[in-house]
């Protein structure tokens, strides 16, 4: 499960996404050196990966 969500302020440089690994029970945030233009998507390939788009 991969949750988005728009931050309008904090106080890091980037963005920030959850993952979970149990369907949602429990999050872990990750943050991101970028700000993501679009959503995030699996690779099509290989859905440990994901792409997105960045707007920086």
């Amino acid at each position: 499960v991969i949750l988005t969500a728009n931050v309008p302020f904090t106080e890091t440089r980037g963005g920030v996404i959850f993952t979970s690994m149990d369907a949602g029970v429990s999050f872990r945030s990750v943050q991101l050196p970028f700000h993501p233009a679009q959503a995030i998507q699996f690779h099509y390939q290989d859905p440990k990966y994901l792409a997105v788009i960045s707007i920086d």
